[in-house]
This record gives structure tokens, sequence and C-alpha cells, in this order.
């Protein structure tokens, strides 16, 4: 069985913080914008706004909250696997191949998580490359 070092052991956990930390970012603007909501026209009517001015702002949280709710659930999809198949790596459970497909999931994932979330992106690049470069597979050996 494979067993991690404990620079990726740390990076991962760490990523993994950070991928939670961002999904609760996303749980906390929905809050917000759905107590907006909540308020109706008249929060934004004491304000001095037009009609017009209120029904965009109203039209513009609708779309906000479908966009938030949208990707809220890709990355509740997503870290809830990366929970699974990371703490399963952590743990020892992989044969040296599945461990290595799990680092190079993990780059990947890592590359794309830098658009959003730059911190756990780059947390699970480090991880990746350094389970990466630990890996030795049996084929490896000579």
């Amino acid at each position: 069985m494979y067993e991690p070092k404990r620079i990726s052991k740390v990076t991962t956990v760490t990523g993994l913080v950070f991928e939670g930390l961002g999904l609760l970012a996303i749980v906390l603007a929905l809050v917000v914008l759905i107590v907006l909501m909540g308020q109706g026209r008249d929060l934004f009517l004491d304000q001095e706004l037009t009609e017009g001015q209120v029904d965009m702002i109203l039209l513009v949280i609708n779309v906000l909250i479908v966009i938030l709710f949208v990707i809220g659930f890709l990355v509740l999809v997503f870290f809830v696997v990366n929970l699974y198949l990371f703490t399963r790596l952590l743990q020892g459970r992989f044969t040296p191949e599945q461990a290595k497909n799990v680092h190079l999931y993990q780059a990947i994932w890592g590359g794309v998580n830098i658009l959003f979330n730059q911190i756990a992106g780059v947390l699970y690049l480090v991880s990746a490359l350094s389970g990466l470069s630990d890996v030795h597979s049996p084929h490896d050996e000579s």
C-alpha cells in the first residue's frame, strides 16, 4: 500500500479545509440573497430608488441566486468526492497505482480549482506533485 509523505498530507487536509470554507461562503451568500429577496420591494423602495431600479435589483438578485445554487451544488459534489478520495489516500488505502491516479486527479482538480478557489487549488497542486513524485508503482522497479 501507498503511504503519502507528511507534506502531501498537510497540504491535502489544508486544501480540503479551504474548499469547505469556499462552500460555506457560497451558502452564506445564498442565505443573504434569499433574505434580501424575502424583504421584498419595500426594502429597496425605502432607499429612494425608482420602480425600474428596484425591478432590476430584484432581477439581478434572482439571477445570482440561481447561479450560486448551481455553483454550490457542483462544489458540494466535488467536495464530497474529494473528501472521500483524499481521506482514503491519506489513510494509505490505495495501491501505488491507484494513488498515482488519485494524485493525477488531484493535480487536475487543483488546476481547475485555481480559477475560483486559488488557495485550495495551489495546495492541491503542491500535494499532487509531491505525491506523484513519491509514488512508486511495481512496474517502476526493475
